[in-house]
């Protein structure tokens, strides 16, 4: 298997400011000058916490983007790749197998999961990343764009969450698990 996340990771244009956006900025934290939500307007810890999840949201939300730009904004530097590299594989996994629209053969699609030469894990890492674009977009566009104040941020995290519920997990059927064992 080729080695995935174990080289830096730059995010071009909207998508690196879009980050700047969803994560914490230390000097912006302190600087008591700045409006309080600019201060404290951030849902996630990390880029690389972002880079997990994104990608899958992307798919959900069936939105991939392209590169923006030719100007790094935003890395993720091959530390904190590391620290997190066993989720960001299980992600990336779980995307090759559920992506039809990219490979519609099971077979296929489970190789490039999980038995990919460099050649078809540079493909599934292009998937990957224009997948986390659109996940990143996803996120920016319903939890931060037009919060004023720390209030909007909480209800737009609402919205999204009662927009994911909706989307996602009011169609899921509950399932007897000790019916469907006794047979």
């Amino acid at each position: 298997m080729a080695d995935l996340f174990r080289s830096q990771v730059r995010f071009y244009g909207k998508h690196g400011q879009y980050l700047e956006a969803l994560t914490p900025a230390s000097e912006k934290a302190k600087d008591v000058e700045l409006p309080e939500i600019e201060r404290v307007k951030y849902l996630f810890n990390s880029v690389v916490e972002i880079y997990e999840v994104a990608p899958l949201i992307g798919y959900l939300y069936q939105r991939s983007a392209e590169k923006d730009g030719n100007e790094s904004t935003k890395n993720i530097m091959e530390g904190a790749l590391s620290n997190h590299h066993d989720r960001l594989l299980f992600s990336y996994e779980m995307l090759m197998i559920i992506d039809k629209g990219s490979e519609p053969d099971l077979n296929e699609r489970i190789r490039r999961a999980f038995r990919a030469t460099d050649d078809l894990a540079a493909e599934g890492m292009k998937i990957y990343d224009a997948y986390a674009r659109g996940g990143i977009e996803v996120l920016y566009e319903n939890l931060i764009d037009n919060a004023a104040t720390p209030d909007d941020l909480i209800r737009n995290l609402m919205d999204f969450t009662e927009d994911w519920n909706s989307r996602f997990l009011s169609a899921v059927e509950e399932v007897d698990l000790d019916r469907l064992l006794k047979r």
